[in-house]
């Protein structure tokens, strides 16, 4: 009496062995895809952040609207200034930082701080002149308009922000 064959169930090695090498790959190219998406709109968040608060300057010093402190609510409101301060901290090296100010000019009665930012870790601006929104919408001592860089330290993309000569941003 013969016996019935036995018959195999699952996989071979060879055969897990592929289909872990196939997911392995399918992995790693999908993480590093997430990792440039990510990079790509920190930078963005960052790039958003600057134009909002230039932004938010310009329309301070449209309105003439000023911080209601000792040293500003006694004059009047010269200019509204957007300016890098901070060190090279947080990925940002050499005349790159990650953090401005903006502030409000009274003449004769000193500077009053409108907001203090921080850009997100790793994002950083390229060095600048300060930039000076007046009330008449011009910005002084930049004739021809200024360029804000935002860069990303890590992945060296840079985006431009530009503001012309009557305090247009783009």
């Amino acid at each position: 009496m013969r016996l019935p064959a036995s018959r195999k169930f699952g996989f071979s090695l060879v055969e897990v062995l592929i289909v872990v090498a196939i997911f392995g790959l399918i992995f790693l190219v999908g993480s590093a895809s997430y990792r440039s998406f990510s990079r790509r709109q920190l930078l963005e968040s960052g790039v958003r952040q600057v134009r909002a608060d230039l932004n938010l300057a310009r329309e301070w010093a449209l309105s003439g609207k000023k911080p209601d402190t000792i040293g500003c609510n006694a004059f009047p409101l010269e200019a509204v200034e957007f300016l890098r301060t901070g060190v090279a901290a947080n990925g940002c090296t050499g005349s790159f930082r990650n953090s401005y100010l903006i502030r409000a000019d009274c003449s004769g009665g000193g500077y009053a701080d409108i907001k203090t930012a921080n850009l997100p870790t790793g994002i950083c601006l390229q060095n600048f002149v300060t930039i000076e929104f007046r009330s008449n919408a011009y910005y002084t001592p930049h004739g021809t308009g200024v360029t804000v860089s935002v860069q990303d330290a890590v992945t060296g993309q840079l985006i431009n922000i530009d503001i012309d000569e009557s305090g247009n941003i783009r």
